[in-house]
């Protein structure tokens, strides 16, 4: 079956395969399969480390290397087809980022099966709905309240032949059931009579065929099957490699693995680049998106690292607290030090060549601290994706030397699609990797349209939809990403949104949101989230939220030595941020003629008066700068609390719902429309 041909059951594409697109990109690579590369990978290197992560009983790290990590995938494969694994079938992993993960997937897919991650925050039947459209045969959880998910619906999963559970405590089911086992059974399990069907299943696997499944976050309804397939997969890592100016480079490469493994961007990173480059993964622990990030970073050192915009907003604050701490005069300092750098890059952005000064030199030896403090200063590629990222927050980092490059990608893109291997504008998410196409349709007058994507790793389809895969993808091989762009003069990727998130007000006139939020904040960096509305209505509006500590870094051996202490600031019940303010929202506060450190305080006063008269003016500040009257935010509501997971406005990746933030604030939204501007 062709991937331009009309789709006429898209199940074929995951029994079939699809044909494999024309490769465009310079060093043309053959198709391969993910276990030709990983076994190949493991041959070449098998004692180097490829796992290392921290036992839960000792506390001391654990690293396994190539042949081990070859050893146990292969055994969990051969303990799947004993299972009764079927071919085209799925593993469905339900687990935090863990070395268990990994050999499930190995396993899963050397084995003929395919692999699907679950979100760990999925409800119940959030899950039932993934298990049951995957196919799946075997399930692996990660502990009790995952199990329970899954035993809550099996006798809704006719596919459903055993439960895999990878740590206790354990339930009673477990020992009374055939098909429930823990990973210590499937890890004993005597299984060596499947070897010879495993190499045969191994042989059988082409190119072509699908191997993997990532289910869209489903923030607007059921979650999607993206269909990937190995050439997808190893075609992107080495298109990656290739931006990163990495291939056969005998790099010893670090990761830390923390976004979640069922999302593109993990795999991208921790399974397929990792294997590729025979690099180490360091796991986080599971709290690591609440605060505990750092503290691997500071174990891994990573030569590469990936994140979502709130995580480098994270660690923003971490610094931002760490430097209030400092002597008025310290600070004063500091800001110098800082200037010398950003300035430095922002005239190189510019293309003026700068020649770096003493003072330069002087200022990156002192502030190198600082990046060694949060784990970045041996990273030759800091990245970030999934989500709008501001000018401000680039340029923050700007004054540590730390370059936050932006990729932009999808999951239906394999995840990366454009990167940026120079910092040439600010506001551009890269130029397209070697052998993608990049185009815009429809663009209006500025240049604006839906972004297009053709090359080899644009997805198979969507499992069993094809109105879906059909008004996406096209018989050229164009896939339509639903997504706002613009291409500059120099080839860069601008980003202005989603479609679907375009606000068309009452007066028909069509706003990207992301641009006027990115604006206000410019404005009032003391908040948090700006979240823009007015779809069908006669104006805009908005809900902010003031920056409040999820977790405070302390610490300071003198003026210019960082050494970041971990104190996790947030409900250990609810996941919920506490009251209190952030530092730059403290001195804002104080700027204002108040003493307010917490949250409670400012809305204490109903909410504080004086608090959003100055919301109010940065957002006339910032309408200043509107392309147009309807671009224009007229009124601002204040909310009691941040943005977060626990509360239902952040995704497991740490992006905005905008449909949940909708309906979970209708009433004050409501609100903002009463009466007339």
């Amino acid at each position: 079956m062709s991937q331009v041909d009309e789709f006429t059951n898209i199940s074929c594409a995951l029994e079939k395969g699809v044909e494999i697109l024309k490769d465009n990109s310079a060093n043309i690579r053959p198709p391969r399969t993910i276990i030709e590369l990983f076994n190949e990978t493991c041959e070449k290197h098998p004692n180097k480390p490829a796992l290392n992560y921290e036992d839960p009983n000792s506390k001391t790290r654990v690293i396994v290397d190539y042949e081990n990590y070859q050893k146990k995938s292969r055994h969990v494969a051969r303990s799947f087809l004993k299972l009764g694994l079927e071919q085209k079938k799925s593993v469905a992993v339900l687990a935090f980022n863990c070395p268990e993960w990994f050999f499930s997937e190995i396993g899963c897919i050397s084995a003929g099966g395919i692999l699907t991650g679950i979100y760990t925050t999925n409800s119940a039947q959030a899950c039932h709905h993934i298990l049951l459209e995957s196919n799946t045969n075997i399930c692996v959880v990660d502990n009790h309240a995952q199990f329970m998910k899954v035993y809550s619906v099996k006798d809704r999963l006719p596919n459903l032949k055993a439960i895999i559970q990878l740590h206790g405590p354990f339930d009673a089911l477990i020992e009374s059931n055939e098909n429930f086992y823990k990973w210590d059974d499937i890890m004993e399990m005597e299984n060596a009579v499947f070897e010879d069907q495993l190499i045969e299943r191994e042989k059988q696997l082409k190119p072509n065929e699908c191997c993997m499944l990532i289910f869209t976050s489903g923030t607007t309804g059921k979650p999607k099957g993206v269909m990937l397939s190995h050439d997808n997969i190893v075609w992107n890592t080495y298109a990656v490699m290739e931006s990163f100016n990495a291939i056969d480079r005998p790099l010893e490469e670090r990761f830390v693995s923390y976004l979640p493994l069922n999302h593109i961007a993990g795999q991208c990173m921790d399974v397929f680049l990792s294997m590729a480059s025979a690099g180490q993964v360091f796991f986080a622990d599971r709290n690591a998106l609440k605060g505990t990030l750092i503290k691997t970073m500071l174990i891994a050192k990573p030569t590469r690292f990936l994140g979502v915009p709130r995580v480098f907003e994270k660690i923003q604050e971490s610094i931002i607290t760490a430097e209030s701490r400092h002597w008025k005069i310290s600070r004063k300092i500091l800001e110098h030090l800082k200037s010398i750098i950003r300035n430095y890059h922002l005239t190189e952005i510019k293309g003026q060549n700068p020649t770096p000064t003493l003072s330069y030199h002087f200022a990156s030896r002192i502030l190198r601290r600082v990046k060694e403090a949060v784990g970045l200063d041996q990273a030759s590629h800091i990245m970030v994706g999934a989500a709008p990222v501001s000018v401000e927050l680039k340029t923050f980092f700007f004054g540590y030397n730390i370059e936050i490059l932006e990729l932009f990608g999808m999951s239906e893109s394999t995840g990366c699609a454009t990167f940026t291997q120079k910092l040439e504008c600010l506001e551009t998410c890269g130029k397209p990797m070697p052998g993608v196409e990049i185009k815009i349709d429809g663009p209006d007058r500025d240049g604006r349209g839906e972004i297009c994507i053709r090359s080899r790793n644009i997805f198979m389809g969507y499992l069993n939809d094809y109105e879906g895969t059909t008004s996406c993808l096209k018989p050229d091989g164009w896939f339509y990403s639903g997504d706002l762009g613009y291409v500059t003069m120099s080839g860069e990727l601008g980003i202005c949104g989603r479609i679907k998130d375009i606000i068309i007000t009452s007066g028909g006139e069509n706003i990207p949101p992301a641009h006027i939020e990115n604006l206000i904040k410019s404005e009032l960096p003391a908040l948090s989230n700006v979240f823009v509305i007015g779809d069908k209505r006669k104006y805009l509006t908005c809900l902010v939220t003031i920056k409040v500590c999820f977790f405070v870094k302390v610490s300071k051996d003198n003026t210019f030595h960082y050494s970041f202490r971990q104190q996790a600031k947030f409900n250990d019940e609810t996941g919920q941020p506490e009251d209190d303010l952030q530092p730059d929202a403290v001195d804002w506060m104080t700027e204002l003629g108040l003493k307010h450190t917490k949250m409670s305080e400012i809305l204490e006063a109903g909410p504080c008066p004086i608090v959003m008269k100055a919301i109010h003016d940065g957002l006339g500040r910032a309408n200043m700068t509107a392309i147009s009257n309807a671009q224009k935010v007229q009124k601002a509501a204040l909310l009691s609390h941040d943005f977060s997971i626990a509360t239902g406005e952040l995704g497991a990746t740490l992006k905005v719902k905008r449909n949940m933030v909708e309906q979970i604030y209708k009433q004050t939204i409501d609100k903002l429309y009463e009466g007339n501007i």
